[in-house]
């Protein structure tokens, strides 16, 4: 029978504990294929019900075995999490969920644990974050992606090879970092090179919501991301450089300076910008 694996009840448990509304594992009988199936369901004769009749598993056409990880790490365990409001508001869900793309995007340590997120960006959009192509895509009725139900809730599938790998890293800096609340009005200390890097990774999760490669498979400019990062790259470049004669001193104080003031700029600007971080 098809079970939630102690891992992504314990990553439910931490997303409740957090503000969130948990909608579960495993895939109740309208659930006809993917990683909300274990194996017992895709192989069997009767993997749903979704008009009372058994559906038939498709097997190893069920995308969600085709990849050498997720057979690797097949077995009866779902391998799926679908998440709903956090702290009572969809605008909160949407806020994590571009936040969680951006740090797949990023490929930040832990995150090529995660197949594939089915969000929406804005409640009225659905995108559909691939990770192996590395694409968000347009997703919604018809298109194969993902439908628009998840306009409503969030959709975070695991290869399954990681199943007995804790997922709550990967959610615990968005509560603990950037997102924890604005900057107190008049806070205009220095910012430190993490500071840059996660205001950054904001601003990229809001600003670039809908970075869908076009039919040409070109993009739209990510000029105010390459700035930030920029900033990061140029902090830390300076704070890590081989100690320079005296009169190179206030060239790399200078560096310093102008990295935190682009991203004090951009601090200022999440401050008035509350949708940003999720208020």
């Amino acid at each position: 029978m098809s079970y939630a694996p102690a891992s992504l009840a314990t990553l439910g448990n931490y997303w409740t504990a957090k503000g969130g509304v948990n909608l579960g594992v495993v895939g109740n009988t309208r659930h006809c294929v993917g990683y909300h199936l274990g194996r017992d369901r895709i192989f069997s004769n009767c993997a749903c019900r979704p008009d009372g009749d058994c559906v038939a598993g498709l097997k190893y056409n069920d995308y969600s075995v085709i990849k050498t990880r997720d057979q690797a790490g097949l077995n009866d365990a779902a391998s799926a999490i679908d998440l709903g409001k956090l702290n009572g508001t969809l605008t909160g869900l949407q806020t994590f969920s571009r936040w969680l793309v951006a740090r797949c995007q990023a490929n930040v340590a832990g995150s090529n644990d995660i197949r594939e997120i089915i969000y929406s960006p804005d409640g009225t959009a659905v995108r559909r974050w691939d990770q192996v192509t590395r694409t968000i895509y347009v997703a919604g009725d018809g298109t194969n992606q993902g439908d628009n139900s998840h306009r409503l809730h969030t959709h975070i599938s695991f290869y399954r090879d990681s199943q007995a790998r804790d997922k709550r890293p990967l959610f615990e800096p968005y509560f603990a970092g950037v997102m924890a609340g604005p900057l107190e009005p008049g806070d205009d200390m220095p910012l430190t090179d993490d500071d840059v890097e996660r205001i950054a990774a904001a601003v990229w999760a809001v600003q670039f919501k809908d970075y869908v490669a076009q039919p040409d498979g070109t993009r739209p400019p990510i000029t105010t991301a390459s700035a930030l990062y920029s900033a990061r790259a140029d902090a830390h470049k300076a704070a890590t450089a081989e100690p320079a004669p005296a009169t190179a001193d206030s060239e790399t104080q200078d560096q310093l300076d102008a990295a935190n003031a682009r991203a004090l700029a951009t601090a200022q600007r999440l401050r008035n910008e509350a949708t940003l971080l999720g208020g």
